[in-house]
């Protein structure tokens, strides 16, 4: 609903160049939204003096800090009854996927990153914070490598939110090769004796 009409909030548009009698395709800012992806509507929305494509801008870890401010700060602005309503339930809202996505170790990420830019893991990991928030009961998941470019420290954090969707009636699958990760698997499936054809036995 709040996509831009005419890039259909992809944010971006293809243009065709012609130089030297060659024919580039490129891609630039879509021209109606000027690349925030929102309709005209959205594009006006704020709360607090702030878009919602300022607010995108921001880092995963930028964002919860300022969402965290906005809800300490809640009680004194200066909203009406019904603005105040809607605040108080939408920033308690914000705050539970922000701060799962900093747990697994994606704070540095801007919330207006496309998905197709993460890499395997980085777009496994928000994924998994995703299902955490989600609750799911009795679900499995299948995880390929969701250490893949983690970094070593945030290992650690990765393995308890496994742990917690685990805990939650989940069954978790994953194929990794952290040797942390691997020590802490309820069971280990070890395929073989051998790698490609040798394997699978």
């Amino acid at each position: 609903f709040g996509a831009c009409p005419d890039c259909r909030g992809y944010g971006v548009e293809g243009v065709l160049d012609e130089i030297d009698d060659i024919t580039v395709f490129r891609q630039r800012a879509c021209a109606m939204c000027d690349g925030s992806r929102l309709q005209p509507l959205a594009m006006k929305l704020h709360f607090l003096d702030c878009t919602i494509s300022q607010f995108t801008a921001h880092s995963v870890d930028d964002a919860l800090k300022l969402t965290t401010r906005w809800k300490s700060e809640l009680q004194d602005a200066p909203l009406t009854f019904s603005r105040r309503a809607v605040a108080e339930r939408v920033v308690p809202d914000m705050l539970q996927p922000l701060h799962l996505l900093q747990e697994i170790g994606l704070g540095y990420l801007q919330l207006d990153r496309p998905t197709r830019t993460l890499s395997g893991g980085e777009f496994q990991r928000a994924r998994l914070a995703t299902c955490l928030g989600a609750g799911l009961h009795g679900a499995c998941y299948i995880l390929d490598e969701p250490t893949a470019g983690l970094h070593p420290r945030d290992t650690d954090r990765l393995i308890a939110m496994l742990k917690t969707i685990r805990d939650g009636g989940a069954t978790l699958v994953v194929v990794e090769h952290d040797t942390d990760v691997m020590r802490e698997a309820d069971w280990l499936i070890d395929l073989g004796p051998g790698p490609g054809a040798h394997g699978g036995h």
